[in-house]
């Protein structure tokens, strides 16, 4: 009696075979991981200009020789991605992974000028990701693999 009752119940459902599909895609993935990265160089510049060293963090999994698994948060080594040019102006390079992003033809930095620059182009540039503008630019560096 009990089968029968889940039959029914079940019978009145529309049924598909779907899956589900992913929420996020490839572009809209690649430019999250863009941002998050110059999240990390917009706190380097801050760093920079207190005269500091800036450390990012990452969290690493060891396993003990009993088998248990111990996660701990360690600090990480962020590679600017800006550099002065001779010490007379800074200059500033996107990158996705270890490669540098095309910003023009032929052009892979942008000339900031002072130190106390960096911060405020790491924001508009951050903004313009946002936007979709870096998208063609991060397809070629992928494509070149």
């Amino acid at each position: 009696m009990a089968k029968q009752a889940t039959k029914s119940i079940l019978s009145s459902f529309t049924l598909s075979d779907s899956q589900k599909q992913k929420v996020v895609d490839k572009p809209t993935e690649r430019r999250n991981k863009l941002l998050g990265k110059l999240d990390e160089q917009i706190l380097a510049a801050e760093a920079a200009l207190n005269g500091e060293e800036y450390f990012g963090t990452k969290t690493v999994t060891e396993v003990d020789e009993d088998g248990t698994r111990t996660s701990t948060t360690v600090p990480k080594r962020v590679i600017k991605w800006f550099y002065t040019n001779n010490g007379s102006e800074w200059l500033l390079e996107l990158k996705y992974g270890n490669r540098v992003l095309p910003l023009a033809k032929d052009k892979t930095a942008i000339v900031v000028g002072d130190l106390e620059n960096m911060v405020p182009v790491l924001k508009q540039v951050k903004e313009a990701v946002a936007a979709n503008e870096l998208d063609n630019a991060i397809e070629a560096v992928l494509s070149k693999k």
